[in-house]
This record gives structure tokens, C-alpha cells and sequence, in this order.
């Protein structure tokens, strides 16, 4: 379908000829997305590199089995354009981005996201400071959906799948 609508729907043949026009659709790039890799310091960020305080660690345990990519809570301020605060020596913390508050913590699974309890998966102390899983921080906050392949994720508006060939370009 993608191939259609954005190559080949320029080409008809016009006498005999084959001739190039304007193709049906136009492609447009996925603003606001993220593209993470385990172990990187280096995040894509709107199609911009995007050097974090920290690795970025692709995380699983025994009640998230598919695991999930944890990044230092700065950069989830900044990649998402959230303000953040933090407590109880910088293992706290709160988020605010378009009306929306969300307060997690290490080593805690729920989170008051505005006035009411959600769970997501622990946050983790990684050398005293506080990784958060940005798939879940960036869907409570703006509604983003998150995909995991092969140690890659990628974070979008967009509604999709993250292919095999996509997480090793990310990757």
C-alpha cells in the first residue's frame, strides 16, 4: 500500500509513454517521535540527535516479561517538553505537560498520574538517579504509543509497528 500511494501512484503511462507525475500521497516525517537504543546515550528526538545524561536500558522482570526501555527522567523531560521537579534526592519525581501531572518514584509501580493512581513498571535508582520507562511516561502524558523490537524502541503519535529492518537502522 505505502509503496503505492508514495512511488509508483506517480507513474502512468500516457501514449505509449510511461511519465512521472505527482505521487497520490505525500510522505511526511513522524514529528515529536523518539527513537531509543539499549545501552545508547544518543536518542533521535524529531528527527534530531539527542545526547542523554545517561544510557538508555532495555529492562524486563518477572511481572514484564516483554520489558521495557528506561531513560535518566531529564531526558524524558526534554524529549517529551515536560517540566519536571524532584524530591526525595532526585529519585522523585513530578511532571507537568499540557495540564497533566504525573509523580513517580524508584522502586514504586504506581504513579498519580492528575489526581488518580495508574500503575506502570518500576522505576529504577541507577547510580542514585531516577530512569523512568518513557513508552508508559510518554502515553500518560501526551497519548504516544510505544513500540519495542530487538532492543530498539520508537515512540509515536502515529499508530504502526516497529519492523526487524527499522530496529537495526535504530539500533
Amino acid at each position: 500500500d505505502n509503496l503505492w500511494s508514495y512511488f509508483l501512484s506517480a507513474y502512468s503511462r500516457v501514449d505509449g509513454k510511461v511519465v512521472k507525475g505527482a505521487p497520490k500521497r505525500v510522505f511526511e516525517e513522524d514529528r515529536g517521535a523518539i527513537a531509543l537504543s539499549d545501552g545508547s546515550a544518543l536518542a533521535y528526538v524529531d528527527n534530531r540527535p539527542v545526547k542523554m545524561s545517561g544510557p538508555a536500558l532495555m529492562r524486563s522482570g518477572t511481572l514484564f516479561p516483554k520489558g521495557y526501555m528506561y531513560v535518566p527522567a531529564d531526558f524524558a523531560a526534554e524529549a517529551l517538553g515536560a517540566k519536571i521537579s524532584y524530591t526525595h534526592g532526585g529519585l522523585s519525581a513530578e511532571f507537568e505537560l499540557g495540564g497533566h501531572k504525573l509523580q513517580c518514584a524508584a522502586g514504586v509501580r504506581a504513579c498519580v498520574l492528575d489526581e488518580g493512581i495508574r500503575y506502570m513498571p518500576l522505576c529504577l535508582n541507577v547510580d542514585r538517579r531516577l530512569y523512568v520507562p518513557l513508552g508508559e511516561v510518554a502515553a500518560y502524558l501526551c497519548g504516544m504509543n510505544c513500540y519495542d523490537r530487538a532492543g530498539a524502541t520508537y515512540i509515536t503519535h502515529s499508530e504502526g509497528v516497529l519492523t526487524y529492518d527499522m530496529a537495526y537502522i535504530i539500533n
